[in-house]
Order: structure tokens, then C-alpha cells, then sequence
């Protein structure tokens, strides 16, 4: 600081709780040598000092007050994919390849099988896919995936295919399959599974127009 010369003295702070020399006494008690309070930063800045990281308010940390706000969950039985045909994805017809669309399926039930077991599950098998119409390069290709039947530890999933015509925005349905998955423990061996609400079977259901993605 500058004294009534304007010759330059050094600021001195106290070891023990007190106003550093050269100050008024407003200035912010240290904890410290070198080292303030929080009311330093108030007073030099004007604004309140920003909660540190992990810090408590009102019983709860603020970092993970904010970012359960911000969470959402899944559907715990479900599972919803987009995808679009490229050339890469079709036969000499122009047609999706049946192994490509299969893929596809096994992969959208087996997110609904891990979301309704909460846990590792594994493909048993597959069981009556039927292909209704073509896909074709430059379609869309929605899949709705449901878990529709839970034994002790397997789960029947139905998975509708439809296929999408963008610049319209028209669907239509193009396969239809169940896969059946076994839920696994630590050590893959099978497990229980949650029972579906009600321990409803909706494996002979019409497939659901609004499911789709």
C-alpha cells in the first residue's frame, strides 16, 4: 500500500486472528498467516463465495442435489431404436439383409432384458421372426421392444419391426419376433427375475401404434 509520501510499505499479516497491518479494522480476520476467510472474498469481490465442491445445503451435498434433478428414468421394461438402411446394410435386390434386421432386434430386446432384470442377461434363443414387408436403402427402420412373459428366470421379449418412409413420415409393420433371454449372476449362472406387474402375459398382443420410436 502507498503511504502520505506515496512511497510504497508491505502489508503484514498477523499469525494469529486479527487485521493485517496497515488496514482499518473491517478488514476480514486471517485464520492464518497468508491465508482469509470466506468474508475476504466478499469483501474484495463483492459476491457471495460459490459453494466448494461437496459442500452441505440444507442436508444435502449441492453437486448431488443437482444432478438427481436432472436424472430421469428409464422405462424398466422397454426399449426403442432408429436406425437407417445404407447400401452397406442390403442385398443385390436392394432389400435389407434378414441377418442385418435380426441384429437389430437382438440388440433392442436385449436392452429391455437388462433394464427388466437390472442385470446381465444372455440370448437363449429366438422364436418365430416373421418378415411381413421389404426394407429398403433409404428407409428408416423403428424397433419396439417389450418384455411380454417372465418365467423364474427367463423373459420373453417381442420385438416390431416397422419400417419408415421419411420424406411421409409413414410406418409399416415389417417383422415380428420374440427372443427369450436368461438373466445371469456374478458368476453367469441364471438367476431370478422380477416378475412383470400384475405377472401380466401380453405375448399375443396387437403391437402398440404409439410405441413406436
Amino acid at each position: 500500500m502507498l503511504d502520505g509520501k506515496g512511497e510504497s510499505q508491505p502489508v503484514t499479516v498477523s499469525q494469529s486472528r486479527g487485521a493485517p497491518q496497515g488496514r482499518d479494522a473491517n478488514w476480514p480476520a486471517a485464520t492464518g498467516a497468508g491465508v482469509f476467510t470466506a468474508a475476504h472474498h466478499l469483501y474484495t469481490h463483492g459476491r457471495e463465495p460459490r459453494p466448494a465442491p461437496g459442500a452441505t445445503q440444507g442436508g444435502a451435498k449441492v453437486d448431488d442435489q443437482k444432478a438427481d434433478d436432472q436424472k430421469v428414468r428409464a422405462p424398466r421394461s422397454r426399449a426403442r431404436m432408429l436406425e437407417l438402411v445404407f447400401p452397406k446394410d442390403t442385398n443385390y435386390h436392394g432389400t435389407a439383409f434378414g441377418g442385418w434386421v435380426l441384429s437389430l432386434m437382438d440388440k433392442a430386446a436385449s436392452v429391455a432384458a437388462v433394464r427388466h432384470a437390472s442385470g446381465n442377461v444372455v440370448t437363449a434363443r429366438m422364436d418365430g421372426v416373421d418378415f411381413h414387408v421389404p426394407i429398403r436403402v433409404g428407409d428408416a427402420v423403428a424397433l419396439d421392444a417389450q418384455v411380454v412373459k417372465v418365467g423364474r428366470t427367463s423373459m420373453t421379449i417381442r420385438v416390431d419391426v416397422y419400417r419408415e418412409d421419411m420424406p411421409t413420415g409413414e410406418q409399416e409393420l415389417a417383422t415380428t419376433g420374440y427372443f427369450v433371454f436368461v438373466g445371469l449372476d456374478e458368476h453367469g449362472k441364471p438367476r431370478p427375475v422380477p416378475p412383470l406387474p400384475g405377472g401380466q402375459d401380453t405375448s399375443s398382443a396387437d403391437p402398440d401404434p404409439e410405441a413406436r420410436p
